[in-house]
């Protein structure tokens, strides 16, 4: 809601693009120049099990495929195999798709702000250059597809007046997980609901069909393929009782390990995406409150509800799961395909609320910049990460005295042992963030990441201005403001 502004200046707009640019060039060189050193064991489990797969199909067997891969993830490995590709060349291909599809995060969501907030822009594409979605961009492959079609039903919802993307990409982003789609159907007409059409009744019953449509096709293309692999339309490996947290003090420990784990903690990850949490809660209670009536402060506060909503509740799902944060990770994994959509919706609904509490902090330089510099200090581990692959090796593969061996859970004594240690990963040994910042082996990997912490104060410097630029816009169209 709200009006769109004036388009920001072409020669403002492309020198950022131009900075951008030369950012995710530099992010795709990294990430290929590095993917035969860290390359995950989930991408190549994944083309061993495209070739399965395939192998299955070709002797006529149209069931029990086994494998643990969704079908969102399975389709590319199959694609590129089918046509004969060697396995190296397929797994080359795959992080040039994460690359394409963070690239293309990146994209849409500066071109769906621009016009509407330069300055929110800006802060999200900040967000995205400083996030744990980095490391995975050439580490495993899944989570930027996943969150490039999370991101694009959000933004569908939001901006469509039609309702064909908006469906589309549900449908698409709900083959990523098998229990995705719930919450994808909720983001999906939280956003709607906030969004300018919805006052129209045929279009807001057109909207909820179409997402509701899109929700019912993709869990029966999900069943479908459930059925092909394990002869249930259900993902029976994954519904073993071993697999399940049955102590309610873990299932705690687990939540807030989601978030504030000094070894994958979502906050401490990402802790840009942190701010921006903190910014769109202040901008929701101060929309809601100025909102003329009950029912436009609901509307207004329906995306950021939405929000909170997806991300409590894919929590609370990973809480009673035996590896909260995907297993060996860098950060809270499984949370990553939904961070993207929820920092744009934020910004994007609420952007004139986020702008207004920019210029307060943009109006205390000193201030501004030292929490820059904070910020471009705590997102630094990202970008030595990419770099330096065998940081999380110190916290999930190195023994100590605790665990003295790598964990698996189990029953009896194996579960208990395999919950302590994950607990002592998790909450007591060195954050692997801390290493990030020691020189290591080599102290080439700690000056890269400083000279992309440099680009990210850039980034900040940029934000710095387009606010000011903002500010004397208005002095010019609106003289009386000077005298506040």
């Amino acid at each position: 809601m709200g009006t769109e502004r004036a388009p920001v200046r072409l020669g403002q707009e492309v020198r950022l693009a131009a900075g951008g640019l030369a950012l995710l060039v530099g992010l795709a060189a990294v990430a290929q120049s590095m993917s035969h050193v860290v390359v995950s064991l989930d991408t190549t489990q994944l083309v061993a099990y495209a070739d399965s797969t395939l192998a299955h199909l070709r002797h006529g067997q149209w069931q029990h495929w086994g494998g643990a891969y969704p079908l969102l993830q399975a389709i590319p490995a199959l694609a590129l195999r089918s046509q004969g590709l060697r396995s190296d060349y397929v797994i080359d291909s795959l992080i040039g798709l994460n690359v394409l599809s963070f690239a293309t995060m990146v994209w849409v969501s500066w071109r769906g702000l621009v016009r509407r907030s330069a300055a929110g822009a800006i802060l999200l594409v900040t967000v995205l250059l400083s996030g744990t979605l980095l490391w995975y961009l050439h580490a495993s492959f899944g989570e930027p597809l996943a969150a490039v079609v999370t991101l694009a039903a959000a933004v569908a919802s939001w901006h469509g007046r039609r309702h064909l993307a908006a469906a589309m990409f549900l449908f698409l982003a709900g083959l990523s997980k098998d229990t995705a789609v719930p919450f994808l159907f909720v983001l999906c007409v939280a956003v709607s609901i906030g969004a300018e059409r919805w006052t129209d009744p045929a279009w807001r019953w057109c909207r909820l069909a179409s997402l509701l449509v899109a929700a019912s096709l993709s869990l029966l293309v999900t069943g479908a393929y459930n059925y092909a692999r394990f002869g249930s339309v259900l993902a029976l490996p994954y519904l073993k009782p071993v697999f399940f947290v049955q102590s309610p003090g873990t299932e705690v420990s687990f939540f807030g390990a989601v978030w504030l784990s000094p070894n994958g903690g979502l906050l401490p990850f990402w802790p840009s995406f942190g701010v921006l949490l903190i910014l769109g809660a202040i901008a929701t209670v101060r929309a809601t409150w100025s909102s003329p009536s009950l029912v436009a402060g609901i509307r207004r506060a329906a995306p950021a509800v939405g929000v909170v909503a997806v991300l409590l509740g894919v929590s609370v799902e990973l809480a009673n799961w035996w590896s909260p944060l995907g297993w060996v990770a860098w950060g809270s994994r499984l949370m990553l395909p939904w961070v993207p959509a929820a920092a744009y919706v934020l910004v994007v609904a609420y952007h004139e609320e986020i702008e207004r509490l920019l210029r307060w902090i943009v109006g205390v330089p000193v201030g501004f910049w030292l929490a820059g510099i904070a910020l471009a200090a705590a997102s630094t581990p990202q970008y030595v990460a990419m770099v330096r692959p065998t940081l999380f090796w110190e916290v999930f593969i190195v023994p100590d005295a605790i665990c003295p061996k790598v964990p698996y859970p189990g029953t009896g004594a194996a579960n208990t042992y395999y919950y302590t240690c994950v607990n002592h990963m998790l909450w007591t040994k060195q954050s692997m963030l801390i290493s990030a910042f020691q020189a290591g082996p080599n102290l080439f990997f700690l000056v890269i990441g400083c000279a992309c912490a440099a680009g990210l104060l850039w980034l900040l410097q940029r934000l710095r201005a387009s606010v000011r630029s903002e500010i004397a816009v208005d002095l010019v169209t609106h003289p009386s403001l000077a005298e506040c």
